[in-house]
């Protein structure tokens, strides 16, 4: 009797073991933009769109959609960035060191522009609630190479 007490212990510590194990995985994937990498954790679903000015990456996953850009051309971000902000409220502030443009597009909607390692970005992230777009461009700027 006291065998199979144990025999179901041991089965419902490692039932415990193996479902904790599958909650936690927060391994970061490492996407790719233009010629620029960066990573962010969970599995997203990439489009690629690559043209002559913009290259262009749209990451999907439960109804949040990240749409990241890099400019080939300054005069084509800066003609984006001016065209963006007309109509809308911008915040400036720094992330990492790096300085960032951030607008309010609507509810849950959130437009960024920055500049690192002399390449010009965009990233529009939509579906997301403001302190996952914060996470999510955090990591993306922390990471852009």
């Amino acid at each position: 009797m006291w065998d199979n007490i144990l025999k179901v212990g041991i089965l419902a510590i490692l039932l415990v073991v193996v479902t904790i194990s599958g909650c936690t995985d927060n391994a970061e994937n490492t996407y790719t933009v233009g010629n620029s990498t960066f990573n962010l954790s969970n599995q997203w679903a990439p489009t690629n769109i690559n043209g002559s000015s913009i290259s262009r990456t749209k990451l999907e996953q439960n109804g949040v959609s990240i749409l990241i850009s890099q400019y080939n051309d300054l005069s084509n971000y800066n003609q984006d960035y001016s065209n963006s902000k007309q109509n809308y409220q911008t915040n400036s502030t720094e992330i990492t060191g790096i300085s960032i443009t951030k607008i309010n597009t609507g509810i849950n909607k959130y437009l960024y522009y920055f500049q690192k390692n002399g390449k010009s970005f965009s990233v529009n992230i939509e579906g997301a609630t403001e302190p996952n777009a914060i996470k999510y461009i955090n990591s993306i700027i922390s990471t852009l190479n």
